[in-house]
């Protein structure tokens, strides 16, 4: 009976050292995740912004992990309004006003915002969809996106996506006057300069 007790007490302590093992495993694992810089860029004039990561708020360049929602909070001087932020690489925004998100990827990430002055002139860009393969959107302030002509100011980022159709790929933006563009894939960006523009796209039927 005896040597019966003690082959039962050997077995649990056995499970309960399997047990613990695959806890600590488990929370390791979780701290061993690796962080990704989201690197603050601050605006040389016009305002700041927050970064809210992990639960905490942060006023300079902090870290998080893949797939955490990050929440950027714009705050404006006097005489001058929020125009957008500027994520590189692109990442998709959502939000509204003066609060927006944005899911951190595998990589790090450089934030800046844009703050131009309530009397700073807007100039008008032109979108001129293709006749066929596809369409592209336009995405100005706070990263909105416009299927139509949107006006922007004078160094705003602006956001150029292109949707090709079903059988057609997408062959690459036109700016005039031309623009340096930057990007890849179907995403691409250009500073807006102080002077309407216009952007076409251009889709290769590959059937």
């Amino acid at each position: 009976m005896g040597k019966r007790l003690f082959f039962v007490f050997s077995l649990l302590q056995l499970a309960s050292i399997v047990m613990f093992n695959a806890c600590s495993g488990n929370q390791n694992k979780k701290t061993d995740a690796p962080k990704y810089e989201i690197i603050v860029s601050w605006p040389v004039f016009g305002g700041i912004f927050t970064v809210e990561a992990g639960g905490e708020t942060f006023f300079d360049s902090t870290e998080a992990y893949e797939g955490e929602t990050i929440t950027l909070t714009a705050i404006s001087e006097s005489r001058y309004f929020f125009g957008g932020f500027d994520l590189y690489p692109i990442q998709e925004l959502n939000g509204e006003g003066n609060i927006w998100t944005f899911t951190m990827p595998g990589e790090a990430v450089t934030v800046t915002a844009f703050f131009p002055t309530e009397d700073e002139p807007s100039f008008t860009v032109t979108v001129t969809q293709p006749a066929e393969g596809g369409t592209f959107t336009v995405a100005g302030c706070c990263g909105e996106a416009n299927y139509g002509n949107i006006e922007a100011v004078e160094t705003e980022t602006l956001t150029l996506t292109a949707i090709p159709d079903s059988g057609f790929e997408f062959n690459g933006f036109t700016v005039d006057p031309v623009q340096e563009l930057s990007g890849e894939g179907n995403i691409w960006e250009f500073t807006m300069p102080a002077e309407a523009v216009t952007v076409t796209a251009s889709f290769t039927d590959f059937l």
